[in-house]
Order: structure tokens, then sequence, then C-alpha cells
């Protein structure tokens, strides 16, 4: 895990300072490394400043619909929701809450043992759909969808690792990077692919890139 969340930048203020990032590098005024070190800036200052300046609380309840725990965060779907804050009361038909961990910025949490990266290919997303449909139906438990979960992000990543043979080479532009809980990310604009019987190219392409490391390492 990283020293600090990036949950925040989904914030209004976390989007609006991406945005206006954004905008600063592509008018070539700043650098892409200069506008990740201001992004980690703001995720170590918004979770000091919620850590120590929020003194507010709020209690919440209604029907936990689904939930999960993944990569120390939790995600619950309630439903029929009451909000109780300090002066008023405030209701929901449906929510999302995302909730992580308290640590003070500085402090470390282990690494997840597998990457959650391949749910978002087609058979993992196929494998959520069907899962969220046989929960919705009530045919599995929220616990047992989130264990099938687990087991095809061990499965996957063992497959790739030992069974994947077929190698390709690619050449391109560097626009951004950025590296990040053990990942890196890269877009590349104009970029060739030399695979082992053709070349494919490409305007412009996102690279995901992760550690080759064996499940159970």
């Amino acid at each position: 895990m990283p020293l600090y969340y990036k949950l925040y930048r989904l914030s209004t203020l976390g989007i609006a300072l991406t945005d206006s990032l954004d905008e600063l590098v592509q008018a070539g005024h700043i650098t892409p490394q200069l506008a990740m070190q201001v992004l980690e800036q703001y995720d170590m200052s918004i979770a000091g400043a919620l850590s120590t300046k929020v003194k507010a609380k709020a209690t919440m309840k209604g029907h936990l619909s689904i939930y999960k725990f993944c990569d120390e965060v939790w995600t619950f779907i309630l439903k029929d929701t009451t909000f109780r804050l300090e002066h008023e009361t405030v209701t929901a038909d449906k929510i999302k809450v995302v909730a992580c961990s308290a640590r003070r910025p500085g402090d470390h949490a282990k690494m997840p043992l597998y990457y959650e990266l391949y749910r978002l290919s087609t058979l993992g997303v196929a494998l959520i759909d069907s899962l969220n449909d046989l929960v919705q139906a009530g045919h599995i438990t929220p616990q047992l969808a989130m264990q099938v979960l687990a087991q095809f992000d061990m499965s996957i990543a063992g497959a790739l690792s030992t069974k994947v043979k077929a190698k390709a080479t690619m050449k391109g532009h560097l626009s951004i990077y950025k590296f990040c809980d053990e990942v890196w990310t890269f877009i590349l604009k104009d970029t060739t692919f030399r695979l082992e019987h053709e070349t494919v190219t490409a305007d412009k392409i996102k690279v995901v890139a992760c550690s080759a490391r064996r499940p159970g390492e």
C-alpha cells in the first residue's frame, strides 16, 4: 500500500486539482513529474488535515445490501439509510460508503498478496457482473462472492506467470508516466507493437504494468 490513500482525489477539490494539473502539463507549463509530486503532496496534506482537524461526527443506520474489503478499504452499499449529524437528520434510498484506515500520515501498511488489476479485464468484468446478479438474487452471500474474486485474482496471476509464453515489443513516444503501489502506468503516443507474427500501430495507448511475482510470494 502507498503511504497515503488516493481516495480524496475523487472529491470536488481533488478533481479540480487534477484537471488544473492536466491543463498545465498539456500546455507545457509543468512536467508530468511535477504534477505527480503535487498530487502526492495533496494526498499527504488532506490525510493529515482530516485526521487532526475534523472533529464532526455522524451516525448512520440502514439495510446493508453489499459489502467488500480490499486493500484495507471497505466499500458498503446501503439502502433506506438515515444519517444523524450534529444538528440534522438526512435520509437516502441508496448510498455507497467507502471507508479506509484512519492511520496517520507516514504509517505503513502491508501490500496485498495479489493484484486486482485483472478484474478490469473482459473475463473479470463478466465474473463480477455474474456475482453481483447472484448476490442480488440471494443465491450466494456477499462473503462468498468476495472469496470467488480473491480466488480469481490468485488463479489469473498464477496462470499469467506460468502459462503465458508470448512476447511483444513496443516503441513509441512517452507522454506521461507514474509509479504507485508497485504499478507502473504509461501513456504512449504513436506506438508500434511488434508481436510474433504481426505489427500493430496505435495513435495513443495506456499501458499498466505490475510486478511479475508469483502467487504466494
